[in-house]
């Protein structure tokens, strides 16, 4: 998380989204620039990837086995939320329906399935989309091969 740039860091995150390849996504982009510079903060109410919601098991995010994912808990308490799902692309453009087949997560109704989880990672996805058509009236671009910075 970049809080406050200078006039010459963001030229410097520009010219790298500028001269970026096909795989280099916002994370690789920061890690390049600031991997020597930053620190890492706890990331457990920080950084909340919405690819936690599609997870069976929660211990990377949670930081043990014994700890108890609830996942609405988790978002209530989270101060950002990441959209990070790969290889599903980011919220800004539609996915093709192999994406959506292999990726988004599947709800039905047992022991091992946890709907709460689905219900919250669909949700946060509506909700970008709504947000980008009312606040910004665009609608999202389909395909993956098109820009991710447009």
């Amino acid at each position: 998380m970049l809080v406050t740039p200078s006039s010459f860091e963001f030229e410097r995150i520009l010219d790298a989204i500028k001269h970026r390849s096909y795989e280099d996504f916002d994370m690789e982009i920061v890690n390049t620039l600031y991997s020597e510079d930053a620190l890492v903060i706890p990331h457990r109410h920080y950084i909340l990837l919405t690819g936690d919601f599609r997870r069976k098991t929660h211990t990377r995010y949670l930081g043990s086995a014994e700890a108890v994912w609830n996942p609405r808990k988790e978002l209530d308490e989270a101060k950002f939320v990441h959209f990070s799902d790969w290889p599903y692309p980011k919220p800004w453009i539609m996915p093709e329906d192999d994406q959506k087949n292999e990726v988004e997560p599947k709800c039905t109704p047992g022991p091992d399935d946890d709907c709460e989880s689905a219900n919250i990672w669909f949700g946060l996805y509506d909700e970008f989309r709504k947000r980008r058509l009312d606040v910004c009236g665009r609608a999202l671009k389909m395909g993956t091969k098109q820009g991710f910075y447009s």
